[in-house]
């Protein structure tokens, strides 16, 4: 129940991030943020308006589960290429 309820914790941590990310446009986020960023909106598209967010919510906690965003973030740094390159 406990680790239920962080990656709900960081799923909406994950979420509210992304969507402050983009309202700074026109700054770009760091090469990892944004292999990340890619990641999330490929299943979350940024909010324009309100919302039901228990959708997004939900993908989000898959996401966090699975670590798919963190190792497409991780693919772009040195130590997660050279990591790639032993496996």
């Amino acid at each position: 129940q406990v680790l239920t309820n962080l990656s709900r914790i960081l799923a909406a941590e994950l979420l509210c991030a992304a969507q402050a990310i983009e309202l700074r446009a026109p700054l770009e986020p760091a090469p990892a943020t944004r292999a990340a960023l890619e990641v999330i909106r490929a299943r979350v598209p940024f909010t324009q308006r309100d919302r039901f967010l228990a959708p997004d919510l939900e993908a989000m906690q898959d996401l966090v589960e699975s670590g798919e965003a963190v190792k497409a973030a991780g693919k772009t740094t040195r130590e997660g290429r050279a990591a790639g390159r032993k496996s």
